[in-house]
């Protein structure tokens, strides 16, 4: 058995395989359940949030909010999402108009599928292709045309 994990091959595979189930997990998860963190970074004037919700991960920056909110995670079923959603987007909103700062949101949304179905295919192809054997490579000696 030690000898199937010899080697960089099988390692990385193990680790691929791993994140692809962790991902797996939030994607399963997110079907029914709407999670929310959001944390602050006061001296950048940003506050971010990473959403997981219907097979989706999103991710988005809100810059000009000097609002502090540390650390929040939010949960609640998917149904309730657009209102929790809309609760959190309001408290940013009305610190922006309490401090009169512009307000900018970027965005990243990426199905969870774009994750786990190129690392689950890196960790089969890890496992399953045979590592080739390594040949020692042959030095060759100078003659003696050569040192002359």
């Amino acid at each position: 058995m030690s000898e199937f994990f010899r080697g960089w091959r099988r390692k990385f595979g193990i680790v691929t395989l791993v994140m692809a189930l962790v991902l797996t997990g939030g994607w399963i998860r997110s079907l029914s359940i709407a999670d929310i963190i959001t944390f602050s970074i006061p001296t950048l004037g940003r506050t971010y949030s990473v959403r997981s919700v219907k097979g989706r991960a999103e991710w988005y920056i809100f810059s000009g909010d000097p609002h502090f909110h540390r650390l929040r995670w939010m949960s609640q079923f998917s149904s309730n999402f657009p209102l929790l959603v809309a609760n959190e987007e309001r408290q940013l909103r009305g610190s922006q108009r309490a401090f009169q700062v512009p307000f900018q949101v970027l965005s990243v949304v990426t199905p969870y599928v774009a994750f786990v179905t190129p690392l689950t295919l890196i960790s089969v192809c890890l496992f399953l292709l045979k590592p080739r054997k390594s040949t020692p490579k042959k030095i060759a000696k100078p003659t003696n045309a050569e040192e002359a």
